[in-house]
């Protein structure tokens, strides 16, 4: 898994980047890149772990960090389409 200091300090998006339900092309790259340099793209391809496994409690966390962190990187009209959702891949 990633060390903390890379998922923690995930960058602030620019306002012209704020997914707005128009924009997906730029969002999607910002995201892609933002998760990529981070060592964090696992969370958009791969199912999570099994509750049983040592490694879920790790991988939920960084889910949460990053579901809330994409969230904050959309307007508030589209956040709240994608509020509920269950992981990072689901968005």
């Amino acid at each position: 898994m990633v060390s903390e200091r890379l998922y923690l300090t995930l960058p602030n998006i620019p306002e012209k980047v704020r997914f707005n339900g128009i924009n997906l092309h730029q969002w999607e790259q910002f995201v892609d890149l933002m998760l990529l340099g981070r060592g964090l793209t696992d969370h958009l391809i791969e199912e999570s772990f099994k509750k049983s496994d040592p490694k879920y409690r790790r991988w939920k966390s960084e889910e949460a960090i990053i579901h809330t962190r994409l969230l904050s990187t959309m307007t508030l009209e589209m956040c709240e389409n994608f509020l509920f959702m269950h992981s990072v891949k689901e968005l």
